[in-house]
C-alpha cells in the first residue's frame, strides 16, 4: 500500500513520540523523557512558524518530520509561546538533572561560535525526521523530506539541518544524495561535533 504524507495534528503526538524514541534512542533530546517530547512536538504542531508532517501506511503512522519556516529564533518563539509548560519542565530538570538543563539552554539555537562563519539563520530548519524501523529502506524518509521542502518553499528558498559529524556516513550520504551541501561544522555543548548542511530549493 502507498504511503500518505499529511500534516500532523495533536492526536498524532503519542505516535510521533514513540517513533522519536525508537529512532533516536540514546540521543540527548530523548533522554529528557516522554513528557518533554510530548510538550515539544505539541508546541511544534500548534506553532504558526513551522510544520510537522506525518507518513501513514496502512492507517498507521510510520514516520514524521518537523521543520521551522525560519531557523533564526524559532526555539525561542516556541518556548515563549508555551512559557509556563516549558518553565515547569525546566524546574523539574533543575532539581533532577541540572546538567541536562544547562546543555538544553546552551544548545537551544545550535549555532556556531566561530566568528568566521556568516550564518544569519535565514532559512528553514529541519529539526527532526524519523521513520519507524519496520519501514526503513522503503523510501519513507525521502518522501517526508521532499514533502517538507515543498511545504517550506512557500516561505523560503533554503532549508538546513544539523547532523552528527562522526560515525554518521550513511545519514550524511542520504542528505547529500538529495541535494544538501556541507555548510560548516561546529561543536555543540559539551563536545558533540556536528555538521550543518544546507540546500537551495
Amino acid at each position: 500500500m502507498s504511503v500518505l504524507i499529511r500534516k500532523a495534528n495533536v492526536e498524532d503526538i503519542d505516535s510521533i513520540v514513540k517513533i522519536h524514541e525508537t529512532a533516536f534512542e540514546g540521543f540527548f533530546l530523548t533522554s529528557l523523557g516522554r513528557n518533554f517530547l510530548n510538550l515539544y512536538y505539541k508546541s511544534f504542531i500548534l506553532s504558526n512558524h513551522g510544520v510537522v508532517l506525518c507518513a501513514e501506511k496502512d492507517n498507521n503512522l510510520v514516520g514524521f518530520s518537523a521543520c521551522s519556516y525560519e531557523s533564526r529564533g524559532f526555539n525561542s518563539r516556541l518556548i515563549k509561546k508555551n512559557l509556563i509548560r516549558f518553565g515547569l519542565e525546566a524546574v523539574l530538570l533543575l532539581f533532577t538533572r541540572p546538567g541536562a538543563l544547562i546543555r538544553l539552554i546552551k544548545n537551544i539555537n545550535k549555532e556556531s561560535n566561530d566568528a568566521n562563519i556568516d550564518d544569519n539563520g535565514l532559512y528553514a530548519e529541519l529539526y527532526s525526521i524519523a521513520v519507524d524501523p519496520s519501514c526503513q529502506g522503503e523510501g519513507v524518509g525521502r518522501l517526508l523530506l521532499t514533502a517538507t521542502e515543498t511545504d517550506v518553499k512557500e516561505y523560503t528558498n533554503k532549508v538546513s539541518l544539523t547532523t552528527d559529524y562522526c560515525n554518521n556516513d550513511n545519514t550524511i550520504a542520504f542528505y547529500h544524495a538529495l541535494g544538501y551541501e556541507d555548510y560548516y561544522s561546529f561543536v555543540a555543548y559539551p563536545d558533540r561535533k556536528m555538521w550543518r548542511l544546507i540546500k537551495e530549493l
